[in-house]
């Protein structure tokens, strides 16, 4: 989401997770995923004037949230990462899926629905316990409950992995969620899932 200058917007801060700082408004400023925007407003016109130019951004995706206290809004940016897992020991030589609240189903039924148009990449996974021996893990994205490219593998005495190579377009009201197919005897445990979204 990208603000253009002063007419409505006095200054911004950007916040991300590390560092904010206030910039100036008059070349524009590009809000980027996982960022917020505090915007300060002079007066309770200017805030009028701007409210639904944000209600827009929010319908289409752009944003996720805004929130208005007295001469201040904070816009948040689209998140910029899917998180799921299964808290304790992951189900073995079974089919289950990873959910935001750290727990485990056999059905996909609920996962995490994409705003706008986005891009699935850069999946990581990471456990307390490895599979061992010469069992795995497998963790793959799944969109509208079908398997995409987008997966990667514990195995053995691995506690983590990556996968940074593939890419999964994904739109609006899209389902993403994520499958776990843990192989015989193996003793993963507190399975962590973190996929970008960009």
């Amino acid at each position: 989401m990208a603000l253009t200058p002063s007419k409505h917007v006095d200054s911004v801060m950007v916040i991300t997770n590390a560092t904010s700082s206030v910039l100036p408004i008059a070349s524009g400023v590009k809000l980027q995923p996982g960022q917020t925007l505090r915007i300060q407003l002079e007066s309770v016109q200017r805030m009028q004037e701007l409210m639904p130019r944000l209600r827009k951004l929010l319908a289409a995706g752009k944003i996720s949230m805004f929130k208005e206290v007295p001469g201040v809004i904070d816009v948040a940016g689209s998140p910029s990462h899917i998180r799921a897992g299964i808290a304790g020991n992951v189900t073995a030589a079974a089919t289950n899926y990873a959910l935001p609240t750290y727990a485990e189903s056999a059905t996909d039924t609920i996962g995490f629905v994409v705003t706008g148009s986005r891009t699935l990449r850069t999946l990581r996974l990471l456990s307390t316990v490895a599979p061992g021996g010469v069992t795995s893990c497998v963790v793959t994205a799944m969109v509208n409950g079908v398997a995409s490219a987008l997966s990667a593998t514990l195995t053995g005495t691995s506690t983590s992995a990556t996968q940074d190579t593939i890419q999964v377009d994904v739109k609006a009201g899209d389902k993403v969620s994520f499958r776990c197919v843990s192989t015989a005897v193996a003793a993963t445990a507190n399975l962590m899932i973190v996929a970008a979204l960009a």
